[in-house]
């Protein structure tokens, strides 16, 4: 295994190898007259679902709709260095901080070699 995707309400682990999409879900319904990403950057929140190739969709992370594409893109380029970089025999870690930051870290995504603390993961 080379890494796992925690999920918000940590009854799922994801292996980084399984995940095929990451998208983001905004919550109620799409007004016609708006542009997605205008929605997008309206939305209070914004969740980030991952979905592995078994078909389990998760949501990993909870955050204002300005910062969406951010913490999507932000996430992909982990997942993309985990990729290449993490050996089959390590276990890897992926989480979000438990609180959305005021301020937008240089990276949002943390990894870690061992199993995140319950109050470490995003809710």
């Amino acid at each position: 295994m080379s890494a796992w995707l925690m999920s918000e309400d940590r009854l799922h682990l994801v292996l980084i190898d399984d995940i095929a999409s990451v998208g983001l879900v905004v919550p109620g319904e799409p007004d016609p007259r708006k542009h997605p990403t205008k929605r997008l950057a309206r939305a209070r929140e914004v969740q980030l679902m991952v979905g592995s190739r078994a078909g389990v969709m998760m949501c990993a992370a909870t955050c204002p709709g300005d910062d969406a594409l951010w913490a999507r893109a932000d996430l992909m380029h982990i997942l993309s260095i985990l990729k290449r970089t993490a050996s089959d025999d390590e276990n890897l870690y992926v989480f979000a901080p438990v609180s959305w930051p005021r301020k937008r870290p240089e990276q949002l995504w943390q990894v870690s070699p061992r199993m995140p603390e319950p109050e470490l993961i995003q809710h």
